[in-house]
């Protein structure tokens, strides 16, 4: 992530959709999320609170949605708005 940084002009949305590796991405790259406005995250198992917990505290996130796409597959939908 580091890497693209460089090349993007427009930091006001990302969307991570990255079959797993989410929470990898929220702990290690947590400095370069925070230059965003609005954060994606389509997460794959695991606890989607423990997501929102790390967004909301290195975001400063105001609002939170949850989607579930399947019940029983554990996917589901973060959308994290960064306070103006």
């Amino acid at each position: 992530m580091r890497d693209l940084m460089d090349y993007l002009e427009d930091l006001y949305m990302i969307k991570l959709d990255c079959e797993g590796c989410e929470w990898e991405i929220l702990r290690r790259d947590a400095d370069l999320l925070r230059k965003f406005q609005v954060i994606l995250v389509e997460y794959h198992r695991g606890n989607y609170k423990d997501i929102i917990g790390k967004l909301k505290e290195t975001h400063k996130c105001r609002d939170h949605y949850y989607e579930p796409l399947s019940k029983q597959s554990g996917y589901g939908v973060l959308v994290c708005m960064k306070d103006p």
